[in-house]
């Protein structure tokens, strides 16, 4: 019967009618024969099998083969009776020891095929297989393969044992004998490297052979198991492109993700697939829509066409979407940069709805699709922090770090979830890889959350790890730490060390991440920013407007003076200066000014220009540092000044005391027309804050030209009287250690000229004469024409780079003549010092006298100002000219002068003892 064409199906059905009334009256044989021979033509006829009294099944003494002809037939039909199917699994299991080869598979297959739990039955069936696997023939072998993928049962000796013999026999393996066999494997995640390179091999010289349905799951499966064969690809590529036209949608769909993920370079291929799914996207179900857009990301193939096709298919059946699917769709548009509104909208509706079904992967691809779309959907992120809150014992390194990073990304803090994260973070750090450690850092920091457990456990993590670090990584640590202010020493010198063994790969955005890291943290690590200095200039065409504005700060912060560098960022900045905003514009000339870099006049007119259409956006401190910047650098503009001052009006009740101070001070020393409006409001405004105004900015307001002048001294001349006071009578350590608090708390580096004018008539001190400024003024501008290492990048000069030569934000010089009587020929000599610089022949920090860190700034100490040095040397020469003998005392005096910003102080003092403190130093701090 089986034999008749298929075109007599209704005679079959008719003859079918009247053999289900004859059932009872067959034997055993002839049932099976029966069954058999409609399920072989897939002819569905329920009422046959129906009439099959399942107590008939041991009455009749059904043989092996009827018994396996019997659970063929009702998986060929997917025809599930489930008294007869347990009728037939007890008998057999009953009669196993009779069963042949293809018996065993036939009967285990079928029971896959429908479902059907029998665990005895089918245990003892694998048992006689494994036993007598070497009797087994490719088909066997193949169905017995599919049943335990089927039941997801991973029997490893049993898989082993027909992979062996699969190997054995593999030129008798038929397309869909291979197809199967790898789609077992694939789908137990079973790597039988022997097995997959024997049925390549085979499938490769019979792919021309190969059904469409084979060729899809073959495909599949390699890709499942990432089973990389150049030739197996390549011929599964080629026949599908041959029987493209015979693809079904989810035939496409499943193909395309294949070559996703086997990660194939054939274009042409990936083309015809894209061209060939989108005629056929309406016929796709959501799975298939979720598979096609991950793809299509996997593939990095922004098709913008079909990704807005799959789209609008996928907002008319979103319900019908897995919560998985919903996040891998929107992860792929993401991953793309494909913001499709609708979309978003509809898997935000969607998500809300469902929230409680998603996984913690769901939710962490949903929280980081939103992220990097930019979509800050307030409801969702809330949903998904609710539902991570309560699932957060599962989240893995990957969860933790992605969403912290997205949740960051978003600017939306949400306290329990951070918290919650931050204790599972401590709990698996030890199994974070470096991306992982450095989004949880940056994202903590990015939201201001400053965990300190969290963080010191980072540290100690990160620092035995930095070579697994990419130079994003290592800049993103770096700016995390100095974001919080964390001053993690053994962190950043390992940072340091490691950034500069990777610096040849650093991009402009690591670069300026780290030398602003640097800035924040007040490190000044001249190596690495040497290093940085050199990478940047090669790269500076890269640079974009806000890394410039960002590095050019850092470096002035730093008081790093490298002259190419500067170069090369103010030519950069003036060919990007109007994608700059008006704290960048600022900024910029803030840095510029600070570094004494007042030559870069075209760089200030296009700041200049810049600025004046957005000078209503300036604060207050962007108005302040403009004014100071120009000034500073004697940038004699009168329409940005005119502009700017008009602005300082209207903002000048939001002006904090030392903005007031700069702006006093840079509009008196602006040589055009006096702008006494502006002036006379500056005048009001101190007055009417003069009791909140720190000395530092008295000092700085008592040299400007306003009318309230004669208060401000008023108001400073206290302050300075007591600075004279607080001075040590006796040099004990108690008296340092007040003296030095009292500095830090009055917070002041120098009183202006004024008022160190005052501190200096209190202490007794008077002018030199004018023979002595003379000689002074010559030695200074002798030695400001002659110095100059600044630039060196290598070799000795380096060496004085590091020990502070670049520490210059203004040059500063002092000159001091000194004459000392001790024992043997008075000791005479004169020298000259420059701020930052230091000779070859004596490191100041060597010096007997005290270094003190100055109370505005604790980035450097006084070793390399020039007063400083100044007195270092001459008592270097002193203990020297008296041999290996300790001195005692000496007597003599010092004349000494200094020149800061065209300006000129000079004194003359009688010093005795020989161990000093740098107070003297501090007291002829002037502006």
């Amino acid at each position: 019967m089986a034999k008749l064409r298929r075109t007599e199906e209704p005679l079959l059905r008719i003859i079918s009618i009247k053999a289900a009334d004859v059932i009872p009256d067959c034997d055993q044989q002839e049932i099976s024969n029966l069954v058999w021979s409609y399920a072989k033509m897939s002819i569905k006829n329920e009422n046959l099998l129906a009439a099959i009294e399942p107590s008939s099944i041991a009455s009749n003494s059904f043989n092996a083969q009827g018994l396996s002809n019997l659970a063929w037939s009702c998986a060929k039909i997917l025809y599930r009776p489930t008294p007869l199917l347990q009728a037939i699994s007890d008998e057999a299991l009953h009669r196993l020891d009779t069963f042949t080869e293809q018996n065993l598979a036939n009967t285990a297959w079928a029971m896959a095929k429908l479902q059907w739990s029998h665990p005895p039955l089918f245990s003892a069936i694998s048992e006689l297989v494994l036993r007598n696997i070497q009797e087994f023939f490719p088909q066997a072998l193949a169905n017995m393969a599919w049943s335990l993928a089927t039941y997801l049962m991973r029997d490893i000796p049993l898989l082993d044992a027909i992979a062996a013999k699969s190997v054995d026999i593999m030129p008798q393996f038929n397309p869909q004998n291979m197809s199967n066999t790898l789609w077992s494997l694939a789908t137990l995640g079973h790597f039988h490297n022997e097995l997959l390179d024997s049925i390549a091999t085979a499938a490769v010289n019979q792919i021309s052979d190969f059904p469409v349905q084979e060729l899809v799951n073959s495909s599949w499966a390699v890709a499942k198991l990432v089973y990389t064969h150049g030739q197996l690809s390549s011929a599964l590529c080629d026949a599908t492109s041959c029987r493209l036209h015979q693809y079904r949608a989810r035939d496409l769909t499943n193909s395309i993700w294949a070559f996703a993920r086997l990660k194939c370079d054939k274009s042409t291929i990936i083309d015809a697939i894209t061209g060939s799914v989108l005629d056929k996207l309406d016929h796709c179900l959501p799975q298939e829509l979720s598979n096609l857009a991950y793809s299509m990301a996997n593939l990095h193939i922004c098709d913008t066409q079909l990704m807005h096709a799959i789209a609008e298919r996928a907002i008319r059946c979103i319900q019908d979407f897995a919560v998985q699917h919903l996040a891998n769709t929107v992860w792929a548009f993401a991953t793309l940069g494909i913001l499709h509104k609708p979309l978003l909208e509809a898997i935000s509706a969607e998500t809300l709805k469902r929230i409680d079904q998603f996984e913690p992967q769901a939710l962490t691809n949903t929280a980081w699709s939103f992220a990097t779309l930019g979509v800050r959907n307030i409801a969702v992120l809330e949903a998904i922090a609710s539902q991570a809150l309560t699932k957060i014992d599962e989240y893995i390194p990957q969860d933790i770090g992605n969403t912290a990073w997205a949740f960051a990304k978003l600017e939306f803090y949400h306290e329990r979830l951070f918290e919650a994260l931050a204790t599972q973070a401590l709990q698996k750090l030890s199994s974070f890889i470096a991306q992982e450690i450095t989004n949880t850092a940056w994202a903590f920091a990015k939201l201001g959350v400053c965990h300190e457990s969290l963080f010191e456990a980072l540290s100690k993590q990160s620092i035995p790890r930095l070579r697994e670090y990419d130079p994003q990584a290592l800049s993103n640590m770096s700016w995390a730490y100095a974001t919080l202010s964390i001053h993690d020493a053994l962190l950043m010198a390992a940072l340091s060390a490691e950034s500069i063994a990777k610096l040849s790969k650093f991009l402009p955005q690591n670069l300026g991440n780290t030398v602003w890291s640097l800035a924040k943290l007040s490190i000044q690590d001249f190596q690495l920013l040497h290093a940085v200095a050199a990478r940047s200039m090669a790269r500076m065409d890269e640079y974009k407007p806000q890394e410039l504005s960002n590095t050019v700060w850092a470096v002035a912060k730093l008081g790093f003076r490298h002259t190419p560098l500067m170069d090369a960022l103010a030519e950069a900045s003036i060919n990007t200066i109007a994608a700059l905003n008006p704290h960048d514009l600022s900024g910029t000339a803030w840095a510029f000014a600070t570094l004494s870099y007042s030559d870069h006049m075209p760089l200030l007119h296009a700041i200049s220009a810049a600025s004046i259409p957005l000078l209503p956006e300036f604060n207050s401190q962007d108005l302040a540092n403009t004014a100071w910047s120009f000034a500073t650098c004697g940038f004699q503009d009168s329409q940005i000044m005119d502009r700017q001052s008009s602005e300082v009006l209207v903002k000048l009740s939001e002006f904090a005391p030392q903005g007031l101070a700069t702006t006093a001070w840079a509009y008196s020393s602006y040589d055009g027309k006096e702008n006494n409006v502006l002036m006379d409001a500056l005048s009001k405004e101190v007055m009417r804050k003069l009791t909140e105004i720190e000395p530092q900015s008295l000092g700085i307001l008592a040299d400007a030209k306003l009318a309230c002048r004669a208060d401000v001294e008023r108001t400073l001349q206290p302050l300075a009287e007591s600075f004279v006071e607080r001075i040590p009578k006796m040099l004990d350590q108690s008296a340092i250690q007040e003296f030095d608090s009292f500095v830090r708390e009055m917070r002041v580096d120098n009183f202006g000229c004024w008022g160190t004018r005052h501190v200096f008539q209190q202490m007794g001190l008077v002018d030199s004469d004018k023979a002595f400024v003379l000689r002074a003024k010559e030695q200074i501008v002798l030695a400001g024409t002659t110095a100059g290492v600044e630039n060196a990048t290598n070799g000795k000069d380096r060496q004085e780079v590091l020990k502070g030569s670049a520490l210059v934000h203004r040059r500063v010089f002092s000159y001091g003549e000194f004459h000392f009587d001790v024992a043997g020929p008075p000791l005479a000599f004169s020298l000259t010092k420059e701020n930052g610089r230091v000779d070859k022949g004596f490191d100041p920090r060597s010096s007997i006298l005290r270094r003190l860190s100055s109370p505005i700034s604790g980035l450097v100490d006084r070793s390399l100002c020039s007063e400083f040095q100044l007195l270092a040397a001459a008592l270097d020469s002193l203990m020297r000219s008296s041999g290996s003998s300790p001195i005692s005392s000496a007597r003599g005096f010092v004349r000494f002068s200094a020149r800061r910003n065209n300006r000129w102080s000079t004194s003359e003092q009688l010093s005795t003892p020989s161990r000093l403190p740098c107070f003297f130093c501090l007291l002829l701090c002037s502006p």
